[in-house]
């Protein structure tokens, strides 16, 4: 079993999700090969809560959220009173702490399960200093070389592909994280995209496509393929566009290029060419893998094996709300998914927005969901979240130390 999560990568910036750009052949011809999951969600804007949300299938308040962000929900930071939506706190020192010890993400299940469990992470905040999602990995890989923000996909998959040449007789999970499209872009002049911010950005896609292409040949060859549950997925998305020089980043805001991502299973007993348009979760992925071992785990995700084996439209709320925490820049801004609808809420100005969601075939009429009754569940699950942190043991904030600050700073966390 094998799970490579991307950082940073939108849907919208994939072939198979629409992109005309030759961004991402080898992705693609997975899709072609397996499950394709056209509205996939993410839980969180940024990299840790985001992880740390998959890892657990949990929402990040009830994983790595401080006492400091309960106290911006409601409205009593400087940073909430402030009111500029684009200034980035010093959230990452004070809202965020690292998963408790007994926090049961995946990778202890799949152990205690039997399998041997493996990890390769780059990002600075997937370190076991500052996440503690290294918790029930066997290994865990962890880029710490001083001049280094993050080891490319190329060399981080050759790893990866001479660690299962290894143990290929063995059942094993390896979680494989990413990073060539996030800041700081490495240069790839051989794709011709261009040198503008968004050509830099899908350069570092394609170039990591290319990776994963050349790993799946080599499982191929390996004779494990056949045998192997494939994954691949991403943290968050990313607000960059060809008719914008200002890189725009993520983590300050909800719109669907920051929360929506790919998400494609590849594996023996998935069906071909299949692609679910229902509304899923980055936190029911962690259901999934062990509802395929006959694991059944007390989370918040669901698994989606029913999704490709039956009718979609009988199932599909079993996934919502699809909910997504910014948690970074300006005010905090969450974002609820319901049948019919996103809710944005700003909870600490006390404000609500609902727009449309999806193609809102199933609303209007007695029995759909009107704008009310969306703004009522985003209500109460806000309530709900509030009111879990004011009982809830959250844990303190991080130490950055100075070397891991300026890393944080390069790859655009900390000002």
């Amino acid at each position: 079993m094998i799970w490579i999560s991307i950082d940073d990568v939108k849907a919208a910036s994939l072939g198979c999700y629409g992109r005309e750009r030759n961004t991402s052949p080898h992705l693609d011809a997975l899709a072609r090969e397996g499950v394709r999951f056209q509205n996939c969600i993410t839980q969180a804007g940024w990299t840790l809560p985001s992880y740390a949300s998959m890892l657990t299938s949990h929402y990040p308040f009830e994983t790595v959220m401080t006492r400091e962000y309960l106290r911006h929900l409601q409205g009593e930071t400087e940073v909430a009173r402030s009111r500029d939506p684009y200034r980035m706190p010093e959230m990452n020192r004070h809202w965020y702490g690292r998963l408790a010890p007994g926090g049961f993400p995946l990778a202890v299940t799949l152990g205690a399960a039997g399998l041997r469990t493996a990890a390769w992470t780059n990002n600075q905040w997937l370190s076991p200093k500052l996440s503690g999602l290294d918790q029930g990995f066997r290994e865990y890989h962890f880029t710490e070389k001083a001049d280094a923000y993050y080891t490319p996909a190329d060399e981080t998959l050759e790893q990866v592909g001479e660690w299962i040449q290894q143990h290929r007789t063995e059942r094993f999970f390896v979680l494989v994280h990413l990073m060539d499209p996030h800041k700081p872009w490495r240069k790839h002049p051989e794709y011709g995209f261009g040198d503008q911010p968004l050509d830099q950005y899908e350069a570092g896609i394609r170039f990591t496509d290319d990776a994963i292409g050349k790993l799946a040949a080599r499982l191929k060859e390996m004779k494990v393929w056949d045998r192997t549950l494939l994954i691949v997925n991403s943290d968050h998305g990313e607000g960059i566009y060809q008719e914008r020089e200002r890189f725009v980043g993520h983590g300050g805001g909800v719109i669907p290029d920051l929360i929506r991502v790919p998400l494609i299973l590849v594996g023996p007993g998935l069906p071909q060419g299949r692609v679910v348009e229902s509304t899923v979760r980055n936190l029911d992925i962690l259901p999934t893998i062990l509802a395929l071992l006959d694991i059944t785990p007390t989370v918040r995700g669901s698994s989606l094996a029913p999704l490709w084996s039956g009718p979609e439209d009988r199932i599909a709320d079993n996934y919502l709300p699809a909910v997504t925490m910014a948690m970074m820049k300006g005010p905090e801004q969450i974002s609820i998914i319901t049948r019919c609808w996103q809710v944005v809420m700003i909870p600490a100005y006390q404000t609500i927005q609902v727009l449309p969601w999806g193609s809102n075939q199933t609303c209007g009429g007695p029995s759909g969901e009107s704008e009310e009754q969306a703004k009522a569940k985003a209500n109460e699950f806000v309530k709900e979240l509030i009111e879990d942190m004011k009982t809830s043991t959250l844990p303190p904030p991080v130490q950055i130390d100075p070397e891991t600050a300026k890393k944080l700073k390069a790859l655009g966390y900390l000002q």
